[in-house]
C-alpha cells in the first residue's frame, strides 16, 4: 500500500486502472479490490466499452481479458496501442488462458504482462506497479 501512495503522491493522482471483461462479476470483483486498495477504477464488460471510455478516461494500466465477444483481448489491446490515451498505458493480460498461450499472440498485440485469473491480489497489484514504474523511468 505504501508503493501505491508513493507513487500517487508523485503522480498527484491515485494510478487509474481499467478493468476489462465480459464476466460482469469477475470485472466489479477486481475493480472494487483494486479501489480498496488506493487505485481509481472503472471496469467495463468488453472491447467496444473500452475503446469509448478511454476517449474520456484515460488509464494508467489496463486488465484486460482475452476471451470477449465482439473484440476478443487481443483485438482490444492492438486497438488501444493504437490509440493517444492508451498508447504508453500497462495492458496486463487478465485471463484464464495459459501463459504461453497468451505469449504467442499478447506480446505482438501490445500486452505488457500476464497475470491469470485466481492470481492473489498482491500478484496483480505487484504487477501494475511494475509498470508503473517501468513507465515513469
Amino acid at each position: 500500500m505504501w508503493t501505491e501512495r508513493r507513487l500517487a503522491i508523485e503522480r498527484d493522482r491515485p494510478v487509474r486502472v481499467l478493468v476489462v471483461d465480459d464476466n460482469e462479476t469477475a470485472a466489479e470483483a477486481l475493480s472494487l479490490a483494486l479501489a480498496e486498495d488506493g487505485y481509481e477504477t472503472r471496469y467495463v464488460f468488453g472491447g467496444v466499452s473500452a475503446i469509448q471510455l478511454v476517449s474520456h478516461w484515460v488509464p494508467d494500466i489496463i486488465a484486460l481479458d482475452i476471451n470477449m465477444p465482439e473484440y476478443d483481448g487481443f483485438e482490444t489491446a492492438h486497438l488501444l496501442r493504437c490509440l493517444v490515451n492508451t498508447r504508453n498505458a500497462g495492458i496486463i493480460a487478465f485471463t484464464a488462458l495459459s501463459a504461453p498461450d497468451v505469449a504467442r499472440q499478447g506480446l505482438p498485440a501490445g500486452f505488457d504482462a500476464y497475470c491469470q485469473k485466481g492470481c492473489s491480489l498482491d500478484a496483480i497489484t505487484g504487477l501494475i506497479q511494475a509498470l508503473i514504474v517501468r513507465r515513469a523511468v
